[in-house]
């Protein structure tokens, strides 16, 4: 054998060997990807390795000298930022324009920002709380909350009238010069969630109350799964929950109830995906909330999940989940259809491989799990610190790539923070004001966490809404009290101020910025290309 043909031999089995270490290497990671076991994380509440990194884009303040409150947002695909929630004093920053039911005092907010931050447009309605704004795909802008009797609804609105406070549901034009349409909605104390489809259909909670004594149209109900409200129990005044589905175009397509008949059933969340069926997370006393057999649980607790056919004639699932107390915004689908919900709580059932499994300590953690598209527990993980992950994660979003993204606020000086945050710290720990904001993103199957920080100053600070750009920015928004919250490339650079600061309500159980405040809002870019991580 010549010494060129051994070089030649020896050189083809080198390349031989790095191919296979390479595919090897490969199919590890596609199974990573897939949800294949790994090396598990540490399961404690300790700081996991980033796997992305966040930039701070834009911070800003956004309120007046009275209390204001944002409650939720989302962005459109040019990554214009619509805020919703509740507006103070006259002062809060509004743009010309007048608008049927438009406030010059304080009343529901909604408003635009432009991508980089700058407002757009902000109107005030005399009405009492936004609780859901969504953008459709021509850039008209719909609006979910609560409204008082006397508010001008629009000619043909399918329920012009109100005999107290009541659910309500508009659609504005998209430089919000005026009404599309505009109506109340159900019988019950407000539409505290709403979502679309892709057809721009919308999905809203469904409010009763027995001591209104209203009356909604039964060909709502022709085809629904449960044709009237059970109403059972008096925790808050014989309640039930129920979905209903308006068109784009402001008119009712169908409706149903979803209670049971020995308790309240309330505070719902609602979701849809592709198959255009409506999830619902709903707190309940009831004992006897409709299951299905193939899903989680039969054993009655006060949280509940279910999803109702595209029509509303049927249940596809329902199950209990947990003692529990899931709340607004706390519900979101991954391209797969898995639902992932939140809450807070100090039972939870976590599932082997979670990234947190024992209870972090205060009160209560955040409580984060993952469930099939036909109601099976698939993951479940604590998110948690020392302190009080208070009131539970405000809104949970879901990325293109299907990695959780949760928003909240804790007084834990130990809340899980990953290597490069933009906040490692809580900023007033051990103080007066020491709840800080926080958000938090976790790989699609919860095993991971993948970015987290605090967001807060030396006030206390509320991250109470979050979404996820069609281009990976990171968009959180909330609520605070801080004079230093953090600002950055501002559109208001100071604190408005409220008469509310310096008091801690509740005996500081929960943050002083929960019903004070100015409104805040924030832009992060992702450093690390997301399509080179698929999904973790």
């Amino acid at each position: 054998m010549t010494r060129a043909t051994r070089l030649s031999r020896f050189l083809g089995a080198v390349v031989a060997l790095c191919l296979a270490v390479a595919m090897v290497q490969e199919r590890s990671v596609a199974g990573q990807e897939t949800g294949s076991p790994a090396s598990p994380p540490a399961a404690t509440k300790s700081t996991a390795a980033a796997v992305l990194t966040y930039q701070l884009q834009f911070s800003t303040y956004f309120g007046g000298a009275g209390g204001d409150l944002l409650r939720d947002m989302t962005v459109d695909a040019q990554g214009n930022i619509y805020v919703a929630g509740v507006a103070g004093p006259p002062d809060f920053p509004r743009t010309p324009g007048v608008i049927p039911g438009q406030s010059d005092a304080g009343g529901a907010m909604v408003a635009k920002f432009s991508p980089a931050g700058t407002l757009v447009w902000s109107k005030v309605v005399a009405g009492e709380y936004f609780y859901s704004v969504k953008v459709d795909r021509t850039g008209h802008v719909f609006v979910a909350g609560r409204m008082r009797p006397g508010f001008p609804t629009t000619p043909g609105a399918f329920q012009p009238t109100a005999a107290h406070p009541c659910g309500f549901v508009g659609k504005l034009k998209p430089d919000a010069s005026g009404w599309v349409w505009a109506s109340y909605v159900g019988t019950g104390y407000a539409v505290r969630d709403m979502t679309m489809d892709d057809k721009g259909n919308l999905y809203c909670v469904l409010d009763y109350f027995a001591a209104s004594k209203e009356v909604l149209p039964a060909s709502w109900f022709a085809n629904a799964f449960q044709k009237t409200p059970h109403g059972g129990g008096d925790h808050f005044g014989k309640c039930d929950a129920g979905v209903i589905k308006i068109s784009g175009e402001g008119k009712v397509i169908w409706a149903t109830w979803i209670g049971g008949s020995t308790g309240n059933d309330w505070v719902a969340s609602l979701a849809v995906g592709s198959d255009d069926c409506p999830v619902v997370l709903l707190r309940t006393f009831s004992k006897d909330m409709p299951t299905t057999p193939d899903a989680y649980s039969q054993v009655p607790s006060e949280g509940w999940l279910g999803k109702v056919s595209a029509d509303g004639s049927g249940l596809i699932f329902g199950t209990y989940f947990a003692d529990a107390f899931p709340r607004t915004h706390n519900m979101a689908l991954d391209p797969r259809g898995n639902i992932f919900i939140c809450t807070c709580t100090k039972r939870w059932p976590v599932t082997p491989g979670a990234f947190q499994t024992k209870f972090g300590g205060g009160p209560e953690d955040f409580g984060v799990a993952k469930f099939s598209p036909t109601g099976k527990l698939l993951a479940a993980t604590y998110l948690g610190g020392n302190g009080h992950e208070t009131n539970g994660p405000d809104q949970i979003a879901v990325d293109a790539q299907g990695r959780v993204v949760v928003a909240g606020s804790t007084s834990s000086t130990d809340y899980p923070v990953t290597e490069g945050a933009f906040q490692a710290r809580n900023a007033d720990a051990g103080g007066k004001y020491p709840y800080d904001g926080v958000v938090s993103m976790l790989s699609n199957d919860l095993g991971t966490l993948i970015y987290s920080s605090y967001l807060g100053g030396t006030g206390d600070d509320m991250a109470r809404a979050c979404c996820v750009g069609p281009d990976g920015m990171l968009y959180v928004g909330g609520v605070t009290t801080s004079r230093d919250f953090p600002t950055k490339n501002a559109w208001q650079g100071k604190y408005g101020g409220d008469p509310g600061f310096g008091s801690v309500p509740n005996g500081g159980k929960f943050p002083a910025g929960w019903g004070n405040g100015d409104c805040w809002l924030a832009k992060f870019q992702r450093l690390v290309p997301a399509d080179s991580l698929h999904g973790k």
